[in-house]
């Protein structure tokens, strides 16, 4: 009795001090929690639970960072254990428990949660139930991915993929690779920082073992994501604050500054960084993607004034400094997250993990479209899992891309993975703007290598199977606007305005000069002058455009296509007049461009090859180059087979055969409309060749034009010449003009110059020249007459 007695009083006594103790562990835990030591939090709170297992808060934060770690099933586990007791859990953790049943793809289980945390905050817990649902539809459609696990990957945190040239540069934790000296970023402080890696694929397309970016800066690590520009000379980078085990992602206590900086060498290294002009310490601002051109600027950031947690701002370069960054809008931010933006072309890939996806950070794309983001569509399977997927990267001339994923079959933590688009078995559905399906709307794959097939009743179709993937396909039905697009944006899903419609915005026209034909696929760009705002689009079929212009704003709109004179217009909008009217574009004169490797195009060995000489045909020629572009024909490819003959050293350029003149005339009124303004119909006589050499020569050999007029000083200078163009001598193509004559030019006024062929003595053979001229890409080449350096008609030098 005695002993009990004694026993009773020292409990008592030491309740308290096993209470304070207890009281001490948790608040250190909640330290732990709130500063993102997950796993540290996860110990306190194991050790705290083992002497009060109903404690709610405990059970409620110690799932939620097993859920922080990336570990679900525990996470359920403990959430579990918290929503069955008396005590309810804090609304937060209720929304949590269903991200974490969401992620474990118990959809109802999920939905269930979403709706008992949608007492307390309607609007968003009835948008993630409805979540649930569209996540069961995402899993029924056919995705046009095909996704592997980079090998490279290891049990740290790997993430942050990008381009650099041919190569890739992601972000790591692992400490296996050491730096010149032997280091590793775990020796610096006790714990795994991330630093920047570079790798390249190898002769199986998967990324090889990678080597430290900067091997020999102690102090740079927690760098990434990082962008280059196209020419590899700038680079913008995002510093991190991501340990190993704590995920990029915002709910871990995400912070990023960006920072910008000149590179030094053909790695990648850069010097002098200087801090992005928008950072700020109240906010985060990373996940960095530079346009092609270098010219803008998208990023994520939770800066004061979005539309929720993270959102996609964009900033436009206006010579040395950037704008005022420009939140994207409703179309792509939500009152969730939206980050990791990459721009490839028209269309913006990023994740969120609120616009309605499989579980945690799912991957969307969009287009844009006269000035606004519009078809929002998750990337669907493979790229997309019930766990988070997002920096994604993507590279349509390789039909290559990465991204980033932390799905169970990974290695641990985030993982890289690849992905090609696939198209087979892809089914799309041809709609109206109302969403309601379009019966036999034609699809023509002709661009594709493939012919054209038709939706059935319900607006539906499945894709040919074999495809050349870059190519762009027609979509077109009766009453309805054509709509052409690159194939890599083709999405399950496509609409159609009807024919008449306006579009919303400002519209406008763009027509061929000459030909007053509306131009199709003209370069649009809009400046705004107040904010230096860009807006991009292109002309459809027709020649029509729109932008999303600002009333009461002046812009200067840039208007481009190659083979035409860029113009320019300045506009002030006008709220009750949103018609731009039209612009003539000007044909250029046929210029030599930028020397690359030849197209890759059948290489004739001449007009008077036997198989030319033998079958005979029309062609319509484009022109003659000494270097070439192999991307301007690309446009021109679905009318007939490019090919080029070589002549003095030119290669001739033309598209065909076609075995009637009225067939050539169409196609070159196509070829006109695309731009190759001088494009002309060539025909080739059948003739049996002969067997001696002389008779191999080509079948319409350039004309003898004769011999240049050498005339004594003293002698008057009286000559016939052939005029071929009049303009800027920077544009000006010589072609193989030089068989006929010197080639020379005469300026008529300020920068002007009428460019002349041959000086000769007796007109026949300045005809003879003509004709040559005409039928070498220059049909408006016409005969002057030159008295002592003086460019005189015709008329004048024959009195008539």
């Amino acid at each position: 009795m005695k002993n009990s007695l004694y026993l009773f009083f020292t409990l008592c006594l030491l309740l308290p001090f096993s209470g304070i103790a207890q009281n001490d562990n948790l608040a250190k835990a909640n330290k732990y929690y709130e500063l993102h030591a997950y796993e540290d939090a996860i110990d306190l709170y194991k050790k705290i639970l083992s002497t009060q297992p109903a404690n709610v808060e405990v059970l409620s934060k110690l799932a939620d960072s097993y859920r922080l770690i990336n570990d679900m099933k525990n996470a359920a586990t403990y959430f579990k254990k918290a929503d069955s007791q008396p005590q309810r859990m804090e609304p937060e953790y209720m929304r949590n428990y269903g991200h974490v049943l969401k992620s474990l793809a118990r959809y109802d289980d999920a939905r269930s949660q979403y709706y008992t945390y949608a007492k307390h905050q309607p609007a968003e817990g009835n948008h993630f139930a409805e979540s649930c649902n569209k996540a069961k539809e995402i899993l029924k459609i056919k995705g046009r991915y095909q996704v592997s696990r980079e090998y490279m990957n290891t049990t740290a945190a790997d993430f942050a993929p990008s381009f650099y040239n041919s190569k890739v540069i992601y972000a790591s934790s692992r400490t296996d690779i050491k730096n010149s000296d032997g280091s590793s970023s775990k020796d610096w402080t006790g714990a795994a920082y991330n630093q920047l890696f570079i790798t390249q694929t190898d002769k199986n397309n998967k990324l090889q073992n990678p080597e430290l970016l900067l091997k020999n800066i102690k102090t740079e690590f927690n760098q990434g994501p990082v962008t280059y520009d196209e020419e590899g000379e700038e680079i913008i980078f995002a510093k991190n604050n991501f340990v190993n085990g704590t995920r990029p992602i915002p709910e871990a206590g995400l912070k990023m500054d960006l920072y910008i900086g000149k590179v030094t060498n053909m790695k990648g290294n850069w010097e002098e960084p200087k801090p992005f002009p928008y950072n700020d310490t109240k906010y985060s601002v990373g996940y960095p993607c530079l346009s092609e051109d270098g010219q803008t600027l998208y990023f994520a950031s939770n800066r004061p004034g979005g539309m929720g947690g993270y959102d996609i701002y964009v900033s436009y370069r206006n010579g040395g400094e950037w704008s005022t960054p420009k939140n994207l809008g409703s179309e792509v931010n939500t009152p969730g997250n939206e980050l990791s933006p990459f721009i490839s072309g028209r269309t913006l890939y990023f994740a969120s993990d609120w616009h309605h996806g499989l579980g945690g950070l799912d991957m969307f794309e969009c287009h844009r479209d006269n000035g606004s983001w519009k078809d929002i569509k998750n990337m669907g399977l493979g790229i997309n899992s019930t766990q988070d997927d997002f920096g994604l990267i993507y590279n349509k001339i390789g039909n290559i891309g990465y991204f980033v994923s932390n799905r169970e079959e990974g290695k641990g933590n985030e993982d890289i993975y690849s992905f090609i688009i696939s198209y087979r078995n892809l089914e799309v559905m041809v709609m109206d703007e109302a969403g309601n399906p379009l019966r036999e709307a034609q699809l023509d794959f002709f661009k594709c290598g493939s012919g054209m097939v038709l939706t059935d009743a319900n607006g539906r179709v499945a894709l040919p199977e074999k495809l050349n993937k870059n190519c762009e396909v027609t979509i077109s039905k009766s009453g309805y606007v054509n709509r052409t697009i690159a194939l890599s944006e083709v999405t399950n899903d496509i609409r159609l305005s009807r024919d008449g419609e306006i579009p919303a915005g400002f519209s406008g026209y763009v027509k061929n000069a000459k030909t007053e034909i509306g131009v199709h696929d003209v370069a649009v760009t809009a400046i705004n002058e107040n904010t230096q705002e860009k807006l991009d689009t292109k002309t459809d079929i027709n020649g029509k455009y729109s932008l999303d212009l600002n009333p009461e704003n002046t812009y200067v709109i840039k208007f481009s296509k190659i083979r035409y004179t860029d113009t320019y217009k300045k506009y002030k909008t006008d709220a009750n007049e949103k018609h731009l009217g039209t612009m003539l574009l000007q044909p250029s004169v046929t210029s030599d461009v930028a020397e690359v490797k030849p197209v890759s195009v059948p290489k004739e060995s001449g007009e008077g090859s036997e198989e030319l000489v033998a079958k005979g045909g029309f062609y319509v020629q484009l022109g003659a180059y000494s270097k070439v572009d192999e991307t301007q024909f690309d446009e021109i490819k679905a009318f007939g087979d490019v090919s080029f003959y070589e002549s003095a050293g030119l290669k001739i350029y033309r598209i065909g055969k076609y075995d009637n003149e009225g067939e050539a005339r169409q196609i070159q009124k196509k070829v006109i409309e695309a731009g190759f303004n001088d494009a002309y119909i060539k025909r080739v006589t059948p003739k049996k060749p002969a067997p001696s050499v002389a008779d191999k020569e080509p079948v319409e050999a350039p004309p003898k034009a004769g011999p240049d007029v050498k005339l004594p000083e003293t002698e008057e200078q009286v000559f016939y010449s052939v005029q071929v163009g009049f303009g800027n001598p920077k544009y000006f193509n010589k072609g193989n003009l030089a068989e006929t004559g010197t080639v020379y030019t005469v300026e008529k006024e300020a920068g002007k110059f009428s460019f002349l062929v041959g000086k000769y003595k007796e007109i026949e053979n300045a005809r003879a020249a003509q004709k040559f001229a005409r039928e070498n890409g220059y049909p408006g080449a016409f005969i002057v007459g030159n008295k002592n350096g003086k460019v005189v008609s015709l008329g004048e030098m024959t009195g008539n």
